[in-house]
Parts: structure tokens; C-alpha cells; sequence
């Protein structure tokens, strides 16, 4: 990447941040940088292109791993935290003006950007917790949906959290899966209650078309669909779901789900 093209993706990011991506123009970025108008079309024939460039800087810098830790999923996690705060505003203004779901370019890079950091996580619970570990689905799971409800707070609550103490709460959490897993016991359903279940999750991820959390809810049906569904992923995705939206959405689930547990858990 050239050194202009570079300027104006810093200059782009800092705008974006003190003042919004919706009240900041192309001419507010090149004036901030010092060129014209040609020059940035030069590099960006659109504001689009400028926000996919925006969204490949934002993964590239988080990629780059420098230090001997960075193998580990502790260091990894504060990195991600790490950089949606410096990114916050950012993050914020592109999830509201280019919804997850929608059928757009930012949806669509952002998707490979996100498979992308789910094999850079799962290479660090494997690290951390061993490759042939059973339960490394459950633990990715568990740390996405962990890390999506900790973000939640952080980015949209601005509640006041730390990025190392997110991180330590995440790995501690699938410490603690893998330590006691032998005490969640697997749930075994009669066929009608699982039926019972399996529709309510599906109608929930209906309710919550168009929320952003499209992705958390198809992992909850998913789930949920199952013979046998983990309690502590269920109750990891349920988490993310109950801090986004309204308690009359999830409420109904989550009832189900409470009762279901208590009358059939071996």
C-alpha cells in the first residue's frame, strides 16, 4: 500500500471515530490529509471502496502477530477487544448502515473477515487446549458468543470493561468448560419436547431477522435442533441474544428452555 493511499485510510478512520462515518465526506477526509479530490478518486473510486479498504486495514492489523504470545488465545481475545475500541465508532456506524444479512459488499467481506477470525480463534483454543480436544466445536462456540455479548456491552453500552479483563473472562469460562465438563450433563429429550424446543428456537431466529444478531440465532436453532444440545452453549448464545433486544422477543425461548432443563436433565 502506497504512503497516500495509507494517509487516506488514516485520516478516513480518525474522522470516522471523532465525528461519524455519515458526517464525514470525501471532501472532510482529503482536506484532513492535504490532497485533492482526483487523488482520493484515484485510490477510492467510491466511499464504499474506502470503507472495504477500512474493513481489510482493521483485520490486517489485527492479523499481524508479533509477539511470542500471540499464539495464545488470552492474547488473541485482548487483541480483538483491543482494536474494536479503537475502532469503536467505526464499528458502530457500519453495522447500523450496513446491516449483518443485507445483500451488500461490506455484508459480504465482512463474512469472509469473520471466517477468517473464527479459524484464527480456533488455532488458539487449539493451542491453548489441545487439537484433539472433543470439545473444540463447543469451546469456538462458546468463546464467539462470549465475545460478541462482551463487545455488545463494551462498544454499544460503553460499559467499562477492559480488554484484558474480557479476554481472561473468556478464557477462564472455557477453562472452566473444559475442567468440569463432565458435571454438564447432556440433555436427553422425548421427541415431543424436543419438537417443543426445536420450534420455538426456530421461530426466535425469525424474530430476530434484521436484528444483527441473524448469526447468534442461527447458531441457538442449530443447536437446539439437536438430540442432545449443550446447556452451556444454549445458555452462551441465549446471553448474546438477551443483551440485544427487548425480553418479550426471547422471553418465550428462554421459559421453554429453563423448564425443558430442569425435567429432563440426567
Amino acid at each position: 500500500m502506497n504512503e497516500r493511499k495509507k494517509a487516506l485510510l488514516y485520516s478516513a478512520k480518525s474522522l470516522f471515530q471523532s465525528q461519524g462515518m455519515q458526517h464525514t465526506s470525501v471532501a472532510d477526509i482529503t482536506n484532513d490529509c492535504g490532497v485533492s479530490k482526483g487523488s482520493f478518486y484515484q485510490h477510492f473510486p467510491s466511499k464504499e471502496s474506502l470503507l472495504l479498504a477500512l474493513v481489510d486495514m482493521y483485520h490486517e492489523e489485527l492479523f499481524a502477530g508479533r509477539e511470542p504470545e500471540d499464539h495464545l488465545l488470552p492474547h488473541r481475545l485482548e487483541k480483538e477487544f483491543m482494536q474494536a475500541e479503537e475502532y469503536r465508532r467505526f464499528l458502530i456506524d457500519l453495522t447500523v448502515l450496513y446491516p449483518p444479512g443485507k445483500d451488500h459488499k461490506i455484508g459480504q467481506q465482512l463474512q469472509k473477515k469473520h471466517a477468517h477470525l473464527q479459524a484464527w480463534r480456533e488455532e488458539a483454543i487449539a493451542n491453548d487446549f489441545g487439537k484433539a480436544d472433543a470439545r473444540l466445536p463447543e469451546l469456538l462456540f462458546l468463546t464467539d458468543a462470549l465475545y460478541h455479548g462482551l463487545l455488545r456491552r463494551m462498544i454499544w453500552e460503553n460499559q467499562p470493561y477492559t480488554a484484558e479483563g474480557c479476554a481472561a473472562f473468556i478464557t477462564n469460562a472455557c477453562r472452566s468448560f473444559v475442567d468440569h465438563g463432565v458435571y454438564f450433563s447432556e440433555l436427553h429429550y422425548p421427541a415431543q419436547v424436543q419438537t417443543t424446543l426445536s420450534e420455538e428456537a426456530a421461530l426466535l431466529r425469525e424474530k430476530l431477522h434484521g436484528s444483527g444478531l441473524e448469526e447468534t440465532a442461527e447458531r441457538l436453532n442449530m443447536e437446539a435442533q439437536k438430540k442432545a444440545p449443550d446447556s452451556i452453549v444454549l445458555d452462551a448464545l441465549l446471553h448474546v441474544i438477551k443483551t440485544g433486544v427487548e425480553k418479550h422477543i426471547w422471553e418465550p425461548f428462554a421459559v421453554l428452555w429453563n423448564k425443558e432443563r430442569r425435567n429432563y436433565r440426567e
